[in-house]
């Protein structure tokens, strides 16, 4: 992402976001606001950190919106810099899990 803004580059990165580390067992992450001790902390944004970098076009959506995403992706994709869209949506199995224990 850096080299892109630092090089002028145009592309659009697309992260998915769901709260979780999930292919190493669902530990806590810096986006989540939780310590590995379970305290509360800051919550990493990923928009934020973009901001940060250097990226201009930015939008944070939940996924589940079809039409919204559609509409970023065409949005974006006719940008001569480089765009970011979060996608942000709980993990299905952390939302179970957390329901479950309350």
């Amino acid at each position: 992402m850096i080299n892109a803004v630092y090089n002028k580059s145009s592309p659009l990165m697309i992260v998915l976001d769901n709260r979780i580390t999930a292919m190493t067992g669902h530990q806590p992450n810096p986006g989540m606001g939780k310590t590995l001790m379970g305290q509360d902390t800051q919550e990493l944004q990923i928009a934020d950190i973009a901001k940060a970098c250097g990226v201009k076009n930015i939008k944070v959506l939940d996924q589940i919106n079809v039409q919204e995403f559609e509409n970023a992706i065409k949005d974006y994709l006719e940008k001569s810099e480089i765009s970011l869209i979060v996608c942000k949506r709980v993990c299905a199995l952390l939302a179970k899990r957390q329901k479950q224990n309350g």
